[in-house]
């Protein structure tokens, strides 16, 4: 059976869709928290974390590993500021898929 991830990047690879190939550092930001984000990230290698700080307190609301996408999907539909960060939690390679493309 097929998985809405596999699709997803399937229908990517099929248009051509552009995407930038990034390496981030281990606790490096792909996001910042309250910025906006109109980002689309499959991760290659490594993984991520996705977080919101509330009341000087972390919860973490995702981890995303290899073969996963991830993003601030408030910031990437609304095109506003989100409180959500997401950091890399160890050396994380991503394509970037920019949703203006």
């Amino acid at each position: 059976m097929t998985s809405l991830i596999e699709i997803l990047l399937k229908l990517l690879e099929h248009h051509d869709a552009p995407f930038k190939s990034k390496t981030f550092p281990r606790n490096q930001f792909l996001k910042d928290p309250n910025t906006v984000d109109t980002n689309l990230y499959y991760i290659e290698l490594g993984s991520v974390r996705a977080y919101i700080i509330d009341e000087d307190q972390e919860h973490t609301i995702r981890l995303g590993y290899q073969g996963n996408f991830i993003a601030a999907v408030d910031s990437f539909i609304t095109e506003k500021s989100s409180q959500l960060a997401i950091q890399a939690i160890k050396k994380t390679k991503v394509r970037v898929y920019s949703k203006q493309d």
